[in-house]
């Protein structure tokens, strides 16, 4: 009986929340992650779309999130620059150590090689100018790994400044080098030190920025230390995750909306591949029902309306396949048998005794008189 209650209390907790809800067309929404490719991203909404419309449900609002960009750096690297060149060395090492610290948490915070070979260049030289000798020399060579091809002009730079960067560069060209590998998803951008790489990279040992930009996959920055001949590096790489129930009821008061449902339909990638999620919430309770398919397998709408379908209609998802009747209990446990068999019994109780009681002789109720002897 267990199962039976359980589908008769699921049927009646929807029943309940369409009652609350009776008059209240579902909120729709639709959600997919930043560099989605375009043409599955195109088929999905409008499939999506069509299969709600089709079940009197208007368009869905699209709440999908923006790419997150990296703050630009290039217009506060010119100002430091410009307070070294006008002496204020001071003021050019603070201001390039704090680009620096925003570069290295970016992977280059989408500075161009030559940018961030001139940001650790400028700050090396004001350290330089500052005596702080060990930190300079560490930013030089570091400015000589990022653009070795590099040298720097005698009118702009003095001679001390000049001719310690070429001992840097001659440093980086005849230290050892590895081939960089930076495992990614298909489709990914991988940026390394500045320079947009596609498939292995040739650089010299130590530390680089990198920065990869995966479809579905939120953007990860930082420093990568290659310390082997060949060296290969797998970003931790996070997907997108689509909105929680939590977050469908804030913004389903955010709309104004009380009562009825959240409808979310979602694109989202696993390391299977793609996949389309669709979730409905019931307001106010926040119950929740999740539906979740492969587009890999089927045409996309198709497996869109065939989800949308499950989650628009309880039915089908609480209605619980008919169990089979139990075997009949054998003849001996059937209780009408028992029964009977006792009504039999009592019967034969009460006759058989009347049946075999012997018959009494019969008996006067008249005057006896006395007949006298013949003479």
């Amino acid at each position: 009986m267990r199962p039976f209650a359980l589908t008769i209390g699921l049927l009646g907790l929807a029943a309940v929340a369409r009652a609350d809800g009776a008059g209240e067309p579902p909120l729709p929404l639709y959600w997919q992650p930043p560099g989605a490719p375009a043409p599955l991203a195109d088929k999905v909404h409008a499939a999506f779309a069509e299969a709600l419309v089709r079940r009197g449900t208007g368009p869905p609002i699209d709440r999908s999130p923006t790419a997150i960009q990296p703050a630009p750096l290039g217009q506060r690297l010119l100002a430091a620059v410009a307070d070294y060149r006008a002496f204020r060395f001071d003021e050019a090492a603070a201001a390039l150590s704090e680009l620096a610290r925003a570069a290295e948490a970016e992977g280059g915070a989408g500075l161009d090689a030559r940018q961030l070979a001139d940001l650790y260049l400028h700050r090396g030289l004001a350290r330089l100018e500052l005596g702080r000798t060990a930190e300079a020399w560490e930013d030089l060579v570091r400015a000589a790994r990022m653009d070795p091809t590099r040298a720097l002009d005698p009118a702009q730079f003095p001679p001390r400044a000049a001719a310690t960067y070429r001992r840097a560069v001659a440093e980086v060209a005849l230290a050892p080098h590895a081939e960089l590998e930076v495992r990614v998803p298909d489709g990914a951008i991988v940026s390394v030190d500045g320079h947009v790489v596609a498939g292995t990279r040739t650089i010299a040992l130590g530390q680089h920025l990198v920065r990869v930009e995966a479809p579905g996959f939120q953007p990860w920055a930082g420093l990568c230390a290659v310390v082997s001949q060949h060296e290969r590096f797998e970003p931790p790489l996070q997907p997108w995750q689509p909105p929680d129930p939590d977050a469908l009821v804030e913004a389903a008061r955010a709309a104004g909306a009380r009562a009825g449902a959240v409808v979310l339909g979602a694109l989202r990638r696993t390391p299977g591949g793609w996949r389309f999620l669709a979730r409905r919430v019931e307001l106010p309770g926040g119950q929740t029902v999740t539906e979740d398919a492969s587009l890999d397998t089927a045409p996309v709408q198709r497996v869109v309306d065939d989800t949308v379908r499950r989650l628009l209609e309880p039915s089908l998802l609480l209605a619980a396949p008919p169990r089979p009747l139990p075997d009949p209990p054998p003849w001996y446990r059937r209780w009408w048998l028992w029964a009977l068999a006792g009504g039999v019994a009592a019967a034969l109780a009460i006759s058989i005794p009347l049946a075999t009681a012997s018959p009494s002789p019969p008996s006067s109720t008249g005057t006896a008189s006395a007949v006298g002897p013949f003479r």
